[in-house]
């Protein structure tokens, strides 16, 4: 199964990070979009999933993490989608 995965993030340095920790998960079967809710856009969809706190990982449709996810957890939850899912150093 595809894994359709969108981030909710601002300007910071641990937003920055839990994207570098999604792409290095990813593999073919992943797609990333990333929404800088800093920039004031996008509102709408954040308010849709009822993000309340920044980095949000949202997969298919349904909010997976909130908060900057452990490594682990993110990996395992890349495997279980067909994504890479690799505990990466």
């Amino acid at each position: 199964m595809a894994m359709n995965m969108e981030l909710f993030a601002g300007n910071c340095y641990l937003c920055s990070n839990t994207e570098k920790m999604i792409r290095r998960v990813m593999g073919p079967k992943c797609r990333l979009r990333t929404y800088n809710l800093a920039e004031g856009k996008n509102r709408r969809k954040a308010e849709k999933y009822g993000i309340r706190a920044l980095p949000t990982i949202v997969g298919n449709g349904r909010k997976m993490f909130e908060g900057i996810p452990e490594y682990a957890e993110l990996a395992k939850c890349s495997l279980e989608h067909g994504c890479k899912g690799k505990f990466l150093k």
